[in-house]
């Protein structure tokens, strides 16, 4: 039989044999002696204690020069210098093969001048367009200015029709004279027949004239009517559509024209797109080229940049390796300050501040080690560790004290970051500390059982505490104290999340009243943790059970996702207002169910360092 609970310094699990519990529940259920085990049981006594953070790290330099390919694709090295080689500014580092790269510049050098060919060609059409257009217009132009002529000549004063209308009428009256003279000369002719003075064809010959007077009068008379009522006004019509035809016809030369002269500075713009693509992509390969002979912007030694990263390490590069753009190849650091790279878990973020004093030492450093200090902790987590949900880490610098030009990057060392240090203060083991809400206990045994008894705690080494209060040397605790009850439910877990928007997280490691514990820190701080608890929040699914609007969720994940990423992250006031009130739990019985229920027990649980 066993049940987990949490222990002081981080989550772990803990099997209790069902013997121990057999003896833990028969104290309570029989007034008999109870009797317990002596390995259960811790006698407190003053002792030196000394609070480190220990991690691994790597010594690199402050500032280094990374070597990197500049030439975008894959190439092999043809030649590279030894690692350790001292150099100086302008030697050759990396050598690499170009022979693909020549051929490349020979097949963009003939694109580049096809798209000269193609760009003056274009040129010479948007010139022959220009010109096509003016001819066309000009054309169009004139066509319209003579039927515009035509009709002024036959609509104006005296013009065209005024004169065929005059000539129509001359002809009318001199029918009509000429009818007079016949009709005359036919009398005459007559009296002169009647009296036998002249022939007969005479005579008949004057009636034909007289006839044909009257015929030629009537085709007069024909003609101005004609010319008034049908002649004039289809001239008229026609003369006028012409002028209009010519309009449309100049606005549909203009249009084409238009047409035409946009697509050819099209065609010319895009000929001078390809030119100019070709041409840089030429500049490019040339540039490719020249990069292809790497050499040192800085004097120093050189090392080799280690390939991949964590467990996905390989070899260094030699001659027959491939680069990718952007790839690093050497590291040239700077000869005189060494820095120590490490990771800080965040079970113990909270009790490393900058300017701590840090131990060093390694395998390749010198016998005593070397002493330095925190310089700096990221502010979030960092987010190279994506891959592995469970490790969340703070990326850290420690200053090297002393000379170390002895020293070299990539050199593996321990650190020892030394949090405080007690030359004699009172003590316990780790597990015979748990926390009810917010009060840590210890157990005393006594012939009934464990009795609970409230301490307030200090710092812990990972293996003990300090114990401020509520214990003196001499007294005896148990080290397997009452099981946690059930385990907690998402919304006791997101009740937790949202203490540390407050309080700050209530951590074993640092004591309230000691500096860099929760009274001494600032807001910002506090949202930063804060930011970090919704993060493991989501990633443990959690949050996704809220009952939130899909805009503050989304505002909510969007800040959430830059913490994550490293950038500053600023959760506003109404979005937390809202993630705050779907945090609170809600009653689920009824009011008479309520004062029915039976009181539930606080949780016990083991304090999370």
């Amino acid at each position: 039989m066993s049940r987990r609970f949490k222990w002081i310094g981080g989550s772990a699990t803990a099997v209790v044999t069902g013997a121990a519990l057999l003896i833990w529940t028969g104290a309570l259920r029989s007034p008999a002696q109870h009797q317990y085990d002596p390995v259960e049981l811790y006698t407190v006594k003053r002792e030196p204690l000394v609070i480190s953070v220990n991690q691994p790290g790597e010594i690199t330099s402050r500032h280094m020069t990374v070597i990197k390919s500049q030439i975008r694709g894959l190439l092999t090295i043809e030649w590279i210098i030894d690692e350790g080689t001292i150099v100086k500014p302008g030697d050759v580092l990396v050598k690499l093969d170009t022979t693909d790269l020549l051929q490349t510049q020979i097949d963009r050098a003939q694109t580049r001048d096809n798209a000269q060919s193609a760009l003056v060609a274009a040129q010479v059409a948007m010139e022959n367009t220009q010109s096509q257009n003016e001819s066309s217009i000009e054309q169009a132009e004139l066509t319209l200015y003579f039927a515009q002529l035509a009709l002024t000549e036959y609509t104006a004063p005296q013009g065209q029709y005024e004169q065929d209308l005059m000539s129509a009428q001359g002809n009318v009256e001199l029918a009509k004279t000429t009818l007079a003279n016949a009709k005359m000369t036919l009398a005459g002719s007559k009296e002169l027949y009647d009296h036998k003075y002249i022939p007969e064809s005479q005579y008949k010959a004057d009636e034909a004239a007289e006839k044909k007077a009257e015929i030629d009068l009537e085709i007069s008379k024909g003609s101005l009517a004609l010319l008034q009522k049908y002649t004039h006004d289809q001239q008229l019509k026609t003369l006028q559509s012409a002028v209009t035809q010519a309009k449309a016809s100049l606005l549909r030369v203009k249009n084409q024209a238009q047409a035409y002269l946009a697509n050819a500075k099209i065609q010319l713009k895009t000929a001078q797109a390809n030119l100019d693509r070709a041409q840089r992509n030429l500049d490019q390969t040339n540039e490719d080229i020249a990069n292809a002979t790497i050499r040192s912007p800085v004097a120093g030694r050189v090392v080799y940049a280690p390939q991949g990263s964590g467990w996905h390490r390989s070899e260094p590069l030699s001659v027959g390796s491939t680069v990718r753009y952007n790839q690093d190849i050497i590291d040239i650091p700077e000869s005189n300050g060494m820095i120590v790279n490490i990771k800080i878990d965040e079970s113990q973020r909270d009790k490393v501040a900058e300017g701590m004093p840090v131990l060093i030492s390694g395998p390749n450093l010198p016998d005593g080690g070397l002493t330095g200090r925190l310089a700096s902790i990221a502010v979030y987590v960092d987010p190279s560790g994506w891959w592995n949900n469970n490790m969340k880490v703070y990326s850290a610098k420690v200053d090297i004290d002393g000379d170390t030009r002895n020293l070299r990057t990539g050199m593996t060392c321990q650190t020892q970051i030394v949090v405080a240090s007690y030359p004699g203060v009172l003590d316990v083991p780790l597990q015979a500390v748990t926390q009810i809400g917010d009060q840590h206990m210890v157990y005393f045994p006594t012939a009934q059982g464990l009795r609970a008894h409230p301490v307030e705690i200090g710092m812990d080494d990972g293996r003990k505490v300090n114990i401020v209060a509520g214990l003196k040397a001499g007294d005896v605790v148990s080290l397997v104290p009452p099981l946690e009850p059930a385990g907690r439910t998402d919304a006791m877990v997101i009740k937790e999340v949202e203490k540390g928007t407050s309080g700050g997280p209530k951590t074993a490691g640092v004591s309230p009243n000691s500096p860099g514990g929760s009274k001494g820190e600032d807001r910002a701080q506090r949202d930063v943790r804060f930011l970090n608890r919704l993060v493991v929040a989501r990633q443990m699914g959690t949050l996704d059970k809220l009952n939130l609007d899909a805009i503050t969720r989304r505002k909510l994940y969007a800040v959430l996702d830059k913490a994550q990423a490293g950038e500053l992250a600023i959760l506003d006031a109404a979005t937390r207002a809202k993630l705050l009130a779907a945090m609170t739990p809600q009653p689920t019985t009824a009011p008479a169910d309520r004062d029915s229920a039976q009181p539930t027990p606080p949780a016990t649980r083991r304090h999370q360092r």
